[in-house]
């Protein structure tokens, strides 16, 4: 990890933290500064983040980003809350709230905030087009064509936006070869609550090809996610079997934060055929599409 303000979220101990802050703060400008890192600054936790802007100018901003952060969250939780309501009133569901939201609807205490970016609902896949209906209805605008029935197994959301919000749709919380795709489905919807359960928002936030990824770095969001009681059993049986990915990017983060497990177990030989059998069709998909001129 090279990124300064990534080390200070992820440090252990006060010292640390304020080694790497120096650093980030000398060669930092708010007023140009990256839409990411203002992102990632309330992840350090208020306390914290008090701490280490003690003497700083630009302390008023630099907690003003906890504050924005904060409220942008609240409302956009609310929002999630008051679709999932008018979605069960028109008869579909489950529906599961997922994302960025529902890692700041888990936060407990005054700890870090994990800034809400978008908001994000599953549903079962064939409730995606009703759903949709009904969001027009409350001024909701498609992105973009619902995916038709056979594209399914193929895509993982669709999206719908008002104003500055954007909402995805989600049928699974993790990429995945098509001929797992109801394997998924089926694992994720077999006990539905109203947010996404943390195993399976940590394993949505370690997949490297998850449904929503944004301008976070991946360890921010483990950072934050790790610090909650997790059943790590039940996260490594679904890695090796979903995302044979977020098993080596977990295996990456042992030792670097509490929590995560040294052992990882690896993905059994079947998951680890079908992910080179799929890359080798997606290459060979490109390759023709770009023969024929499709892409």
């Amino acid at each position: 990890m090279t990124d300064p303000l990534l080390e200070c979220i992820l440090a252990r101990t006060d010292e640390d933290a304020a080694s790497h802050w120096r650093q980030w703060r000398s060669s930092q400008d708010l007023d140009s500064i990256e839409w990411r890192h203002a992102l990632m600054v309330p992840m350090i936790g208020e306390s914290r983040l008090q701490r280490l802007v003690t003497g700083d100018p630009d302390a008023p901003r630099l907690t003003g980003l906890v504050r924005r952060a904060w409220a942008h969250g609240t409302a956009r939780a609310s929002t999630a809350r008051e679709l999932v309501a008018r979605l069960a009133h028109a008869g579909i569901g489950p529906v599961i709230i997922g994302g960025s939201v529902a890692a700041f609807a888990h936060r407990r205490g005054n700890g870090p905030i994990r800034p809400v970016t978008d908001i994000v609902l599953l549903m079962p896949r064939h409730h995606v087009h009703r759903a949709i209906a009904v969001l027009r209805q409350h001024q909701w605008v498609p992105s973009g064509a619902a995916p038709a029935t056979k594209a399914y197994p193929w895509s993982t959301f669709t999206s719908m936006h008002l104003g500055k919000d954007t909402l995805r749709i989600a049928w699974r919380h993790v990429g995945t070869p098509p001929w797992r795709s109801h394997d998924v489905e089926t694992a994720l919807f077999a006990k539905p609550g109203e947010l996404l359960p943390i195993e399976a928002l940590l394993l949505s936030r370690l997949s490297a090809h998850g449904a929503w990824a944004d301008a976070l770095p991946w360890q921010s969001d483990l950072a934050l996610l790790a610090a909650h009681p997790i059943d790590w059993d039940a996260l490594l049986h679904d890695a090796a079997q979903l995302s044979p990915d977020a098993l080596t990017r977990l295996h990456a983060m042992a030792g670097v934060i509490p929590g995560v497990p040294r052992g990882v177990r690896r993905a059994g030989a079947l998951p680890l055929i079908e992910r080179a059998l799929w890359r080798s069709a997606r290459a060979a998909i490109l390759a023709g599409q770009r023969v024929t001129g499709r892409r």
